[in-house]
């Protein structure tokens, strides 16, 4: 389930429409508010309608 500060690619027909950090979502309307990497511009997407692919957190660096 995505939750606020995922990292996404958003897929319309197979090709990477955006990318960027999950600020919302609304699991019960089925919509994720995100903020696009590049712009800084804020998109609303539909969980049914987009291919929405989260990518998985960094690796933390282990302590010694």
């Amino acid at each position: 389930m995505l939750q606020a500060g995922d990292r996404i690619d958003v897929h319309l027909v197979g090709d990477l429409y955006y990318r960027g950090l999950v600020e919302e979502t609304m699991p019960l309307l089925h919509v994720v508010w995100a903020r696009e990497l590049g712009t800084g511009e804020r998109r609303m997407f539909s969980t049914d309608e987009n291919r929405i692919f989260q990518h998985p957190p960094p690796a933390t660096p282990e302590k010694h």
